[in-house]
């Protein structure tokens, strides 16, 4: 059976949403091979990520760097990329394909950079440059082309390091939503590669609890421990406040807290505390030869030491002393009034 035309299969005037997969050629673990080897190439694919999805309009909700293939989670903004100017469409397009000197090294973007964009004579040339910056197909080219490229400098080999063409499915609702974003995140526990669901490497739930820096490079250590002696009880409150990064956030959480297009399911109450806890519930309830965290586990709020007394400590430092970032420098002097 001829496969479907990829306009046939992405259609952002019927859905924004889409769950993607890419696989390594021939099913190779080329993402995969000692701690370190593993460890570069899963930080590179998560740096390119970051590099597209930071500068098109095409949002990353999700995402998964198995040894063999990744998941992602994708959500375009339309309606943002219509409202850019035609200098912003430039930068941005500048910034997946930047100016080079005479001996091929990137230079930063300066105006004469924009100004040539601008000028091309191509009929509606800036038109173009926006229709690619909310397209997952480009998105995906870009990325794949970028890590195909490092990786085979790093090897010093040539060829291709994907599978031909990524699939790509419709998530048209919010149950749809969640059942993916937990199915990704899940991913390497249900493999059997971590214990804990949170203990995860180069994912966004790693992301989401870790900041940036420890996504793009993270180790066994910095997960966090996991404990198998007291009993399952009701899980702690919303207290685990998600990282922010390039990533999109998880819900809507408290109103006005986060930008619409830059989260997941804008407009709902779904916290990231809610989603842990989901996560957790799902973790136990895993069947058919995949990994699954027994009953005795403690519940992840526990797991990650989030109490309500050891919240309340901090709060209480907080409004005693100020916020860390907002008090002065040692040596400085205080502003009057």
């Amino acid at each position: 059976m001829p496969r479907l035309p990829r306009k046939s299969q992405i259609c952002l005037d019927e859905c924004n949403c889409y769950h993607v997969i890419t696989r390594c050629t021939r099913q190779w673990h080329l993402l995969g091979g000692s701690d370190a080897d593993r460890s570069e190439r899963k930080g590179l694919v998560l740096r390119h990520l970051k590099r597209v999805a930071t500068a098109s309009a095409v949002g990353v909700a999700g995402f998964a760097i198995m040894d063999n293939h990744m998941h992602l989670l994708l959500k375009v903004d339309t309606e943002s990329a219509r409202g850019w100017s035609k200098r912003e469409v430039a930068r941005r397009w500048l910034g997946l394909h930047p100016p080079r000197d005479g001996y091929r090294r990137r230079v930063d973007i300066e105006d004469e950079h924009v100004d040539a964009v601008l000028t091309d004579p191509t009929p509606g040339h800036v038109a173009a440059l926006r229709a690619k910056l909310t397209s997952i197909s480009q998105f995906m080219k870009e990325l794949k082309q970028e890590v195909t490229q490092e990786i085979n400098r790093i090897e010093e080999t040539v060829g291709s390091l994907w599978a031909g063409r990524f699939k790509s499915k419709r998530v048209v609702d919010e149950a749809q939503l969640l059942n993916t974003l937990a199915y990704i995140d899940l991913n390497p526990f249900a493999a059997g590669i971590c214990k804990t669901p949170e203990a995860g490497e180069h994912t966004s739930l790693a992301a989401r609890l870790r900041g940036d820096s420890d996504a793009l490079e993270s180790s066994p250590t910095t997960a966090p421990p996991t404990s198998t002696t007291a009993p399952p009880t009701a899980d702690m409150p919303d207290t685990h406040v998600e990282q922010s990064g390039w990533w999109m956030t998880v819900g809507g959480g408290v109103p006005g807290s986060a930008r619409a297009e830059r989260s997941l399911m804008p407009g709902t109450t779904l916290t990231f505390g809610h989603y842990l806890r989901l996560l957790d519930r799902v973790a136990r309830l895993l069947r058919s030869g995949k990994r699954r965290l027994d009953e005795d586990v403690q519940p992840i709020g526990q797991r990650l030491n989030i109490t309500p007394s050891g919240v309340a400590s901090t709060l209480e430092a907080w409004f005693k002393h100020g916020l860390s970032w907002d008090r002065p420098r040692a040596g400085s002097v205080a502003s009057s009034g």
